[in-house]
C-alpha cells in the first residue's frame, strides 16, 4: 500500500456496515473527494490512518484502504 500525500486529494469510500449505522458522518461523506490533513501518529492508531476533511468542513478519519487516488 502507497503512502498518501499531505493536502493530497482522495475519493473516501467508507465500508458499509449495515444497520445502525454507528458512524452517519462517515456514510454521509463517502465517496466525496476529501484532503488528507496529516498522519495519525503509533499513539493515536495502530493502524496506518490519517485525519481528513471533506469540502463541507468535515474531519474524521480514514483508514489508508479507504482513500484512492482521483
Amino acid at each position: 500500500m502507497r503512502t498518501k500525500t499531505i493536502n493530497g486529494k482522495y475519493r473516501f469510500t467508507y465500508p458499509n456496515y449495515g444497520t445502525p449505522d454507528g458512524y452517519p458522518d462517515y456514510t454521509e461523506h463517502s465517496g466525496q473527494i476529501v484532503t488528507i490533513i496529516r498522519k495519525l501518529s503509533k499513539e493515536e492508531s495502530d493502524n496506518i490512518m490519517y485525519e481528513i476533511k471533506a469540502k463541507d468542513g468535515w474531519k474524521g478519519h480514514a483508514d489508508a484502504g479507504e482513500l484512492r487516488k482521483c
